[in-house]
């Protein structure tokens, strides 16, 4: 009886450098900007969940006291687009959510 080899275990990337590449597509300046944000947020709100997304044409981080994307108090969007002219700038939002 021959046993089947295995196929080699394929590490999946971690959230850090999954992160790292999506914010690799924005110009240097953005890219700097963004790092600045979330480390920012990130202090601000140390026990967060930190989501990251697509929404539509946006790169968005939310900071949420669970899992939940409409549980987030607080989210950072980048929009970027690859046809854009080179100096343009991107268009970035802070949002706040507010539950009643």
């Amino acid at each position: 009886m021959t046993t089947a080899a295995k196929a080699p275990r394929i590490e999946a990337p971690s959230a850090e450098s999954q992160l790292a590449g999506f914010i690799e597509k924005f110009d240097p300046d953005n890219q700097t900007l963004i790092v600045k944000i979330r480390k920012a947020l990130q202090k601000r709100f140390p026990t967060a969940n930190e989501l990251v997304y697509d929404n539509y044409n946006f790169f968005v981080i939310g900071y949420s006291p669970t899992e939940r994307p409409s549980d987030t108090i607080v989210s950072i969007a980048a929009a970027s687009s690859v046809q854009r002219p080179p100096r343009r700038p991107c268009a970035w939002f802070i949002c706040t959510v507010e539950h009643r």
